[in-house]
């Protein structure tokens, strides 16, 4: 679909002033999203046996955590699922920015309330409750940005919003070892708690794209007045063939990229116990180690994220000349 955004003066990689404050709140969305989202597995090894009234640190406590990883990365992906399907159908009915606003809000507030949870049933609760705009987010920022930026610079815009996933799961690793590491290295029972709180910080994001982000001309002229879309519609046709691929690649690329995140920080503490164990480390010194660890394989794992997603750009630009390429040498034939 063409963008309809009014002829602005274009600056930078030819998109203009507002198309620049789109790709922000869009960029600062997606990073605060996989922020929230990868919170907790950091925390996990604390957080876990605490709410399961386990040792810390006992053979038990490090089995509950990788099962409970396990479990709640599966429900969030579930929750991410459902949350861009019924916020898709949202931002179809009521606007981009409304729901844009409503999905980083209620992702900031769920995972914020992680920090109050008391037994697994609440933190699966409210797990699920920032699932579910982190999936709405997700969807409703790439709507958004396709249909502000001009079509020829999408590939662009959208390389440039992804990269702030490695940068928000690097700045949710260090949040983690201050808190956990220096702050409070001492209270692991409680450390995990603030840790959520700064799940918070998107709000402000929230309240930003209600004052300056103006309503996708787009859904204004061609889809807030048009009849709902139904889901099938994608699966007749010749969308069958460009549904099935997408969906194959996305959920491909999707179900790998967590099962890393999810338990890199796992790894790394696991490997710092054992290293303590074995160099005789014990006590609070043994406690920092792990969250050192966990912060440095999580941050290294996406400083390579980030350069992957940078290099999207040009492989992009080449495979679509080559396409081009061979469909005018297949037309001179």
């Amino acid at each position: 679909m063409m963008s309809t955004a009014p002829t602005q003066r274009a600056g930078l990689l030819g998109l203009s002033g507002y198309h620049w404050i789109v790709l922000a709140a869009a960029w600062l969305g997606w990073g605060f999203d996989v922020f929230d989202a990868l919170l907790f597995n950091f925390v996990a090894p604390n957080c876990v046996p605490v709410l399961l009234g386990l040792p810390l640190g006992s053979a038990e406590a490090r089995e509950a955590t990788v099962f409970w990883t396990g479990v709640l990365t599966s429900i969030l992906l579930v929750g991410w699922a459902v949350g861009g399907l019924l916020f898709g159908w949202f931002a179809d009915r009521y606007g981009r920015k409304r729901a844009l606003f409503v999905t980083i809000a209620l992702y900031a507030g769920g995972t914020a309330l992680c920090a109050l949870a008391g037994e697994m049933w609440h933190l699966v609760l409210f797990r699920v409750l920032a699932s579910l705009g982190i999936g709405g987010e997700w969807a409703v920022g790439a709507a958004l940005v396709a249909e502000t930026v001009p079509e020829e610079r999408r590939v662009e815009a959208a390389t440039l919003v992804y990269t702030s996933s490695p940068l928000g799961i690097i700045l949710a690793s260090t949040v983690n070892y201050q808190i956990a590491g220096v702050w409070l290295p001492d209270s692991p029972e409680t450390s995990w708690r603030y840790v959520f709180l700064f799940g918070l910080v998107p709000v402000v994001l929230a309240f930003v794209v209600r004052l300056f982000i103006r309503e996708s001309e787009v859904w204004e002229k061609h889809v807030r007045h048009a009849a709902p879309p139904r889901l099938r519609e994608l699966f007749t046709g010749n969308m069958r063939a460009l549904t099935v691929s997408g969906m194959a690649t996305a959920v491909t690329a999707l179900l790998t990229w967590w099962a890393c995140n999810a338990f890199v920080p796992l790894l790394g503490a696991t490997l710092a116990n054992e290293h303590a164990a074995a160099t005789g480390i014990t006590g609070e010194a043994a406690r920092v180690l792990a969250e050192a660890w966990k912060s440095e394989a999580s941050n290294a794992f996406n400083l390579g994220g980030l350069i992957g997603a940078l290099a999207a750009i040009p492989l992009a630009r080449a495979w679509a000349g080559a396409r081009c390429s061979s469909r005018t040498s297949s037309i001179r034939r």
